[in-house]
């Protein structure tokens, strides 16, 4: 997630400082050349969609005003602009996602995060918000390909294990899950999230608890 934090933040930095791009000014004309045209969307959405991206450790703004839902419809129209242009920027479609994902339109999140996971699969915070928005949208054996191919990239990272738990208990894998979830805990056993899914997944396996489709079961 840091690397991927890095990228963002350089990002919006640029975003920030193009001129008459953010939400509260006026857009300046839009660029005849396809290159320029292409870069002046992305940025001009990005900045839109900056104060509202839902990031780890990073507070997002409100989404309930009409205004904010506004910002965020436009981004996500101005990446779908950008990604007619260039279907190889996974960046514009992770922002999208990201924007779809604020807006609580999780089906269209998972389509611009499978866009995104498509062409750049080599950064685990990729796979990561896939695989999350998979389990959002009852497609627990898609999370568990997603959430695996997370962890071969990096093995390092207990909570990519943590993650590949929870999709095995939404597949029904419990056995799995039960494996996946010490693996975590051994590597971080201070992490307070992996204990209590190691006793969720207990819980499902006894029969304490109904099997989850999705992870907002669990919150019953």
């Amino acid at each position: 997630m840091k690397k991927l934090l890095s990228f963002l933040q350089g990002l919006f930095q640029s975003a920030g400082s193009a001129k008459n791009s953010g939400p509260s000014s006026e857009p300046s004309p839009e660029p005849t050349d396809p290159v320029e045209l292409h870069d002046y969307l992305y940025l001009r959405a990005s900045a839109l969609v900056k104060p509202y991206l839902i990031l780890q450790s990073v507070p997002a703004k409100s989404t309930k005003s009409n205004q904010l839902k506004k910002d965020l419809e436009t981004a996500v129209s101005l990446f779908e602009r950008v990604l007619g242009m260039n279907d190889q920027n996974w960046a514009a479609a992770w922002q999208a996602g990201k924007a779809a994902q604020s807006l609580g339109d999780q089906e269209r999140a998972y389509g611009f995060f499978k866009r995104s996971f498509a062409v750049m699969k080599e950064n685990p915070d990729v796979a990561r918000e896939l695989m999350l928005t998979c389990l959002d949208t009852k497609r627990a054996d898609e999370a568990v390909e997603v959430a695996e191919h997370g962890v071969r990239l990096a093995d390092g990272d207990a909570g990519l294990k943590a993650n590949l738990a929870l999709a095995l208990l939404c597949a029904g894998q419990l056995s799995r899950a039960e494996t996946a979830i010490d693996a975590a805990i051994q590597q971080d056993p201070q992490d307070e999230i992996s204990m209590t899914l190691r006793r969720l997944i207990a819980e499902v396996k006894s029969g304490e608890r109904k099997q989850p489709q999705t992870p907002s079961d669990l919150e019953t």
